[in-house]
């Protein structure tokens, strides 16, 4: 990930083979090109970016719960009415039933 970010001297510097050429750069030449070509991509505890993914997260729960809420109301309703029509289809097959004979 490092040599993708600067090259592969700075690279092999930083994993600590101290014969590459980049072991010649003085200090905060080092460090300037560590801070603005790979902490980036090698520090994890971003908080600023953690809070506000938190947040995203956070947000998506919250509407999938209410997503939930509804289908599991509509489901219970479709199953009251379908209850409701098969009472009164077997109420009214009884009827057709005396109907007939």
């Amino acid at each position: 990930m490092i040599s993708d970010q600067t090259n592969q001297d700075y690279s092999e510097w930083f994993v600590g083979y101290s014969k590459s050429p980049y072991y010649t750069k003085k200090e905060p030449d080092k460090r300037e090109l560590y801070a603005t070509k790979c902490m980036k991509y090698l520090t994890f505890l971003d908080y600023t970016t953690l809070g506000a993914t938190d947040k995203k997260i956070d947000a998506k729960l919250k509407r999938n719960a209410s997503i939930e809420l509804q289908i599991r109301t509509r489901h219970e309703t479709y199953e009251r009415v379908d209850i409701s029509y098969a009472a009164i289809s077997k109420r009214d097959a009884g009827s057709v039933e005396l109907l007939l004979n």
